[in-house]
């Protein structure tokens, strides 16, 4: 029970605070991934399948030969943030999803994701609340400045930016998926991922976090066409359980009080956003900060990325199978003087730095723990078993996010993506 409370509490507090508490994050990392050498004969590592330490010895490797690379070509010596994200993280991450693996089956960690969304929706919507009302600051040892950046609410802008929903774009895509799969029926209806789904949605509406916004649309309109279709194919719609589900009296107290909650949230905020704008401009706000990444010529965001990519791309053709080195940089552009190798654009960043095969490694580590190196036949797959495939969708969901903001460096999701693989090799099995 113990070492269930302390995975919770580090899974909560790495999805959470994104972008605050480094330091202390980094020492509960390592805590958490020293406890399975407590007890070698539970966690017993060479259960692994062989890949996971193939592409660990290659990542490590490769990743250490581009970094020499990049200091012997001039650039510049790399931070301990940066030591940290390509040679411990994973490491640590990997001896933390055994761990997981060994104290928690699937459905446990299914519901403890439902949980941990939970908590970050009613967070970010209490966080919205202080910050409409200029309370805030008052809270910052809840709501740090790096991770809760604050309100941008005014004429054609509208981002209630929170760090935390970088997480969002793994976790939101988990929940749609649960619940889209999971059966439904009265005495066990997904009633948390039913509040995640759609309390989710209105959050990443005001969050104004694009690639958040657009992988959720996306699958909702998916899963919308698929459940269309599957109607239509039985020609029966069951609309007895969407009256049992708000009328019955089993869990009514809990469904009241939950929605009652979330109906109470969402209007009191929209309420206080339409005095801030007046009329349809709150709308026209939402709508112009969608599509603002498609306007080349102004958006501000937009014009920075295509910029990074331009000089980036031009950049790798000059050394395109190993690139510059992993702490290069485009001399062309850069975004900080402090850490120039970083830029939004990740993936074209590393094409750059670390050329097609470090790109090739990267991306291998991600396909290859989780599914070896054969493609999935999900259209095989009974129900049951594509449940084993709601982590894995929704990780490879977030690592395509991260193409576009470079928060791949987030050690629960490689956590969960070593738990993932393991879970799948059970499955092959």
């Amino acid at each position: 029970m113990l070492l269930k409370t302390i995975i919770f509490f580090f899974l909560l507090i790495t999805f959470i605070y994104t972008g605050s508490y480094g330091n202390f994050k980094i020492i509960f990392t390592v805590v958490v991934s020293l406890l399975p050498f407590l007890d070698l004969k539970r966690f017993f590592f060479f259960k692994s399948p062989n890949r996971m330490y193939l592409l660990l010895i290659f990542w490590l490797v490769y990743f250490g030969l581009s970094l020499l690379v990049g200091i012997n070509s001039g650039f510049p010596y790399p931070n301990i943030r940066f030591i940290y994200r390509w040679f411990i993280l994973l490491p640590m991450a990997f001896s933390i999803g055994h761990l997981i693996y060994r104290i928690f089956d699937l459905k446990e960690m299914h519901k403890l994701l439902e949980k941990i969304t939970f908590i970050i929706l009613i967070m970010s919507a209490v966080f919205y609340f202080l910050e409409l009302h200029g309370l805030t600051s008052n809270f910052r040892f809840l709501f740090p400045i790096n991770s809760f950046s604050g309100l941008r609410a005014y004429t054609e802008t509208l981002s209630l930016r929170a760090a935390n929903q970088a997480s969002l774009v793994f976790l939101l895509p988990f929940n749609i998926f649960n619940f889209h799969l999971n059966e439904k029926n009265l005495k066990n209806f997904p009633y948390l991922s039913f509040f995640n789904v759609f309390f989710g949605l209105f959050i990443s509406v005001l969050g104004g976090r694009r690639i958040l916004q657009y992988s959720v649309f996306l699958i909702l309109i998916n899963l919308v066409i698929v459940s269309l279709i599957n109607t239509f194919k039985k020609g029966t719609f069951n609309i007895r359980l969407i009256k049992d589900f708000f009328f019955l009296k089993y869990k009514f107290v809990f469904r009241l009080v939950l929605f009652g909650f979330i109906g109470f949230l969402i209007f009191y905020i929209l309420f206080t956003l339409q005095k801030i704008f007046s009329g349809d401009s709150l709308i026209q706000a939402y709508l112009s900060t969608l599509f603002a990444p498609f306007d080349f010529q102004q958006d501000e965001g937009s014009i920075i990325r295509i910029s990074q990519n331009n000089a980036l791309f031009d950049g790798w053709l000059k050394a395109p199978l190993f690139g510059h080195g992993l702490t290069s940089y485009s001399k062309d552009f850069f975004r900080s003087l402090t850490t120039p190798w970083s830029y939004e654009t990740f993936y074209t960043a590393l094409l750059f730095q670390a050329g097609i095969v470090g790109l090739f490694v990267f991306i291998s580590t991600i396909y290859g723990t989780l599914f070896g190196f054969k493609i999935p036949l999900f259209l095989n797959l009974s129900k049951e078993k594509k449940l084993f495939y709601l982590m894995p969708i929704s990780l490879i969901i977030f690592f395509i996010g991260c193409g576009t903001n470079p928060f791949w460096d987030n050690v629960a999701i490689w956590s969960l993506l070593f738990y993932s693989g393991l879970n799948l090799k059970d499955l092959k099995d």
